[in-house]
């Protein structure tokens, strides 16, 4: 069976002429009128290819056609539609192209699975309006609750509760969007790599052993403001001094304690009063360490604030660090990554494993069912920016891969 490329690109070309901006790249952010242009135009596809359409109270999409032996759990494919301020075509909108693509291309063979196939489109992955992320995905694993949909608001005030009720969707039951593990036999994610390494290294699919894991931090460094003129080196409590040496620290500290793929990034940085002839008395800085390894992310840390104290004493400079969140690293199922690489060998098609260093809404349904992701190349590793761009080829050969992972997993027995 072969997938239709043509299909998936004018697909493509549709959805992205959605929430186009001046400079290029595409804004659907969650709960807006761009979102549901975007989402009913899904659903219209869905409808035409025979799905039995629903939308849970979150407002994830799920579309479903039946299989054969109605009794068995069933295969979900899917990723997410919303979009970054300024983003690519390609973050998330691909996944969900990808997984209609399969199932049309079932229905069109006339190639009725064991099991039920369901294309989930799942609601808020980004989390670029509320600051938050994965809200549909987390709803379907059971892990959001309402204290947090009041909580997390946008730049107007407005709530995710709020959002999602003028949405005509229904907040209150947010308990009906989980799943039990009964259901689903099988989820796969299609996704844009959103790194280079498949790129540079001219591999067409990848097979994401894992998700890494993520720790935030909050880095606040309390000196003394005083007169740039008119105070020497010997006199200052420099708050933004020792933050520098902090942030070098924390590279320092990686590169010491890490692998490769490990990274930690300091993105964010406020000096105060923040003026050009005032020695900075308070400075406030974000870090952000990631890895597939929950002890390796605990020891930089750890290692980063016992930096953090040598560096406030040599500068006289109160120094605390406060954790502010933390997603533990997930391995997807390693069944379903031989499934993926076996598919690959059938189809002739150059495979490599990899971790996936970005999150993605296959960590929440990985801790309710088998999960495995499949990578396409980004080229240059760009994402999140109008430069996103994967090939047609490339996005031919892991949309095939996917559907000869489905059938493997329909085969299995399961």
């Amino acid at each position: 069976m072969r997938i239709n490329r043509d299909r998936v690109e004018s697909r493509l070309d549709r959805l992205n002429s959605i929430g186009v901006d001046a400079g290029g790249g595409n804004t659907r952010l969650s709960f807006t009128a761009e979102d549901r242009q975007v989402r009913d135009l899904f659903c219209g596809w869905l409808e035409e290819c025979g799905a039995e359409l629903r939308i849970d109270p979150m407002g994830n999409i799920i579309g479903r056609f039946p299989g054969s032996e109605k009794e068995l759990p069933a295969i979900a494919l899917g990723s997410h539609l919303d979009t970054v301020p300024n983003g690519g075509r390609f973050d998330g909108t691909l996944g969900c192209l990808a997984a209609l693509e399969c199932a049309q291309t079932l229905g069109e063979e006339k190639q009725r699975l064991r099991h039920p196939l369901e294309v989930i489109v799942f609601v808020d992955e980004e989390g670029s309006r509320f600051g938050t992320g994965l809200l549909g995905s987390r709803a379907m694993l059971g892990t959001l609750t309402s204290e947090e949909l009041h909580a997390a608001r946008d730049r107007e005030g407005i709530s995710v509760w709020e959002a999602v009720r003028a949405f005509g969707l229904q907040p209150e039951k947010l308990a009906e969007s989980a799943r039990s593990p009964r259901e689903l036999v099988a989820f796969l994610e299609l996704h844009i790599e959103q790194g280079g390494t498949l790129d540079k290294e001219g591999v067409p699919v990848g097979i994401v052993t894992a998700i890494v894991g993520i720790k935030r931090y909050e880095i606040s460094f309390q000196g003394e403001a005083n007169h740039a003129g008119t105070t020497p080196f010997s006199m200052r409590k420099d708050a933004l001094l020792a933050a520098a040496r902090t942030i070098v620290a924390v590279r320092e500290e990686t590169e010491r304690l890490g692998n490769p793929a490990t990274v930690a990034t300091v993105g964010r940085i406020e000096a105060r009063p923040g003026a050009i002839n005032v020695v900075a008395g308070q400075v406030a800085c974000s870090l952000e360490i990631r890895d597939v390894d929950a002890g390796l992310i605990a020891r930089i840390g750890k290692a980063v604030e016992a930096r953090c104290a040598e560096i406030g004493i040599a500068a006289g400079v109160q120094i605390a660090v406060e954790e502010r969140g933390y997603i533990p690293p997930v391995p997807l199922d390693p069944g379903i990554i031989a499934a993926i690489e076996a598919s690959s060998g059938e189809l002739g098609t150059p495979c490599r494993r990899l971790p996936s260093g970005a999150g993605h809404d296959s960590q929440s349904l990985a801790k309710i069912c088998p999960t495995g992701m499949i990578f396409i190349p980004s080229r240059s590793g760009i994402s999140h920016a109008p430069e996103e761009y994967s090939s047609p080829e490339d996005i031919e050969a892991g949309i095939q891969v996917l559907l000869g992972t489905v059938l493997r997993i329909d085969g299995a027995g399961a």
